[in-house]
């Protein structure tokens, strides 16, 4: 026994002190344990325990704590924390930290900026709850239901609240007067609650899009199939070039890359998740709806070459009028099979909640260039977009094009004309979702997902309809307007030229409603008459006479053709 009391002294691994203390007589007490091994009487009983229950020197079994968080658990707080609700991706090219990973080795992370305190996550909801019923509830946030508080129950919670206070409060306010400024006002506390409340109205509405944006935008890229893919979307700012030892004026250059990532989520036939990663470069530094369209087209023929069976894109972007919410944008958004064979649907994050991992990889992108460019030598120096496309080609993973202000005006020049047509979406700011109708339509909802309520808008004047060309034969009879005095005519096709999509034909006498009372006859006045110019084919034009000298035309296709031809005749003009 002497030798198992000097063990135990020797030792400060309890889990061993335990087993040794097994090996004490049956017939000693656990104070006379406890006195001649120098222990408690508390580890005298535990080894008596653990000797009833595991025999001499058996281990006991270690214990769980229960304030260690499993791999669960910490994956769900680092879900949480990373959540575009309660976080958001700093997008500047120093903003990342270097995280080492379970290999050892270390990785550059994009740092995310904490909207709110430990206390306000906990108690997010603390003064919206006290004006709806659920803050959960789409009525209630949006509009509020009959059986909501109401604002009445906020101002007596926030009288109670500041009953202790002096008659005025100080607080800090955003002011956007000359500019935007963070001002200290000082203000009565019935004032102040005044401003509170008001401001409490307009952001259950805007919180509960947000989070609602947010979690379409999860769904999304959860549901995607390998025939679809969501592609997100924000310019970065402009990269500025630096030299090493540069001269002072060289500051004021201001030469500049326009920068634009996006970042797309995709699935491999197999089920697999993939995302792509891509960077446009252009020296095209107008950020418009113009320049987004050209260079949409290398980004997407990029992601139907990885994907050929691509047939549908969900684009995220935050809602910047002058790139992207806008009329011009919807009216490419309806053309957007025309121009690129994909269908798509267009969704904005909720404002000030756009931030995504696009805004990394333009951070990423400027981060390494700048580094890049501190290092070379004299001679060697990334001092242009075409430099810096080179150099991001070579060095990174990430996928980079390059378009030119060329490119960018030609695109325009073929585009002119829908965005000269474009017509705007009363209440566009307020929608959050834009989903094509057909070429001319969208449909709109304050909300994505489950939750939309779509309103209908024409974005393009509705285009008139186009005559099929290989609908018609010889010997067949057409109204169409005549090239000389635009008047509509009933004609006898005897030729078609399929190249110029012209019809030849002979004029029937006389025309338009005069030829309606008296009727048509048959002449040798040829004329050709090009395709935009043919309003119908006529079905029942019946003969009068045995010889065929005169038709009638029945008085449905008569009215068909008289409201076609005012409507196509303002085409024409």
């Amino acid at each position: 026994m002497e030798a198992v009391k000097e063990k135990i002294k020797s030792t400060a691994d309890r889990s061993l002190q335990l087993s040794l203390l097994t090996l004490a007589p049956a017939s000693w007490t656990l104070k006379q344990t406890s006195e001649h091994f120098g222990v408690s009487e508390y580890s005298a009983a535990q080894a008596l325990e653990l000797k009833k229950k595991s025999g001499i020197l058996a281990k006991p079994e270690a214990k769980i704590s229960s304030r260690r968080l499993s791999d669960d658990d910490k994956q769900r707080v680092i879900d949480f924390y990373i959540s575009d609700e309660y976080s958001r991706q700093l997008p500047g090219m120093k903003s990342v930290k270097s995280v080492k990973q379970a290999d050892g080795k270390r990785l550059k992370v994009q740092k995310r900026l904490l909207l709110l305190n430990i206390d306000e996550l906990h108690e997010r909801h603390l003064l919206m709850d006290k004006v709806v019923c659920s803050v959960y509830n789409k009525t209630c946030m949006l509009s509020g239901c009959p059986n909501c508080p109401g604002l009445n129950a906020l101002e007596s919670f926030l009288e109670e609240l500041i009953c202790d206070e002096n008659e005025n409060i100080s607080y800090k306010q955003w002011t956007h007067t000359d500019g935007n400024k963070l001002e200290t006002i000082v203000a009565a506390s019935d004032d102040f609650i005044e401003s509170l409340v008001s401001a409490i109205k307009k952001l259950t509405t805007h919180h509960f899009i947000a989070r609602n944006q947010s979690a379409f935008f999860v769904q999304c890229k959860e549901k995607i199939d390998h025939e679809s893919c969501v592609l997100v979307s924000d310019f970065s700012e402009n990269y500025s070039f630096i030299i090493q030892d540069s001269v002072q004026g060289y500051y004021w250059a201001n030469d500049q890359a326009t920068i634009l990532p996006f970042m797309a989520y995709m699935k491999r036939p197999d089920g697999s998740n993939f995302n792509v990663s891509i960077a446009i470069i252009s020296d095209h530094l107008t950020h418009d709806t113009i320049s987004v369209h050209a260079y949409l087209r290398p980004v997407l023929q990029h992601l139907m070459t990885l994907n050929p069976s691509l047939k549908s894109v969900q684009y995220f972007t935050d809602g910047s009028g002058a790139q992207y919410k806008n009329k011009k944008n919807f009216a490419n958004l309806c053309a957007h099979f025309e121009d690129f064979k994909l269908q798509a649907e267009w969704h904005f994050f909720a404002s000030c909640h756009g931030k995504s991992a696009c805004d990394g990889i333009g951070g990423t992108v400027k981060r390494l260039a700048r580094l890049a460019s501190l290092q070379r030598s004299a001679n060697n120096q990334i001092t242009s977009p075409m430099q810096l496309f080179n150099w991001a080609k070579e060095n990174l993973e990430i996928k980079c094009f390059f378009v030119t202000s060329e490119e960018v005006k030609a695109n325009e020049a073929v585009i002119n004309e829908r965005m000269q047509n474009a017509i705007a979406v009363t209440g566009t700011r307020k929608f959050h979702s834009y989903v094509p109708v057909n070429s001319f339509q969208v449909n709109a909802s304050i909300l994505s997902g489950d939750d939309a309520d779509f309103a209908t808008f024409n974005v393009l004047p509705k285009p008139h309809e186009v005559f099929d060309f290989f609908s018609c034969n010889i010997n067949d009879y057409i109204a169409c307007i005549h090239p000389d005095d635009k008047y509509w005519y009933v004609t006898q096709i005897v030729g078609l030229d399929e190249g110029k999509r012209e019809f030849n034909v002979n004029v029937l006498s006389p025309g338009g409603e005069l030829g309606f009372i008296r009727g048509y006859k048959p002449t040798n006045n040829q004329k050709v008459i090009p395709l935009s110019h043919v309003i119908i084919k006529i079905q029942s034009l019946k003969p009068t006479t045995l010889r065929n000298r005169i038709f009638k035309l029945p008085k449905s296709e008569h009215d068909s053709i008289s409201a076609k031809y005012t409507c196509q005749l303002a085409n024409l003009e």
